[in-house]
């Protein structure tokens, strides 16, 4: 289980942007397909995203369930830069 973070954008219901740091944990194996069959599997993979936070002070007027309905609406967004940089990690895995 690897763990990371990484700085991006989160859209304010009156359109603004501000900067937020999700962390996530995930894992991730390549499938082995040669050699015999009984020494090959599948591609085994799972992401989660641990946290959203704001790099600054949180935005006035902005309640929790505002702020968890823009971190659902942006989680695609969220996952997809959380597997880019799980995947392309130095030390275990080949970009």
């Amino acid at each position: 289980m690897k763990t990371g973070q990484f700085e991006t954008w989160l859209q304010l219901p009156d359109e603004s942007e501000v900067d937020v740091i999700v962390k996530w944990e995930g894992t991730y194996e390549r499938a082995y397909i040669s050699g015999p069959p009984e020494n090959c599997y599948p591609e085994t993979s799972e992401m989660e995203i641990l946290s959203v936070e704001f790099v600054g002070d949180w935005p006035e007027g902005l309640t929790q369930k505002e702020f968890d309905a823009l971190c659902k609406k942006a989680e695609d967004r969220f996952l997809c830069r959380a597997w880019d940089q799980l995947k392309n990690s130095e030390d275990d895995y080949d970009a």
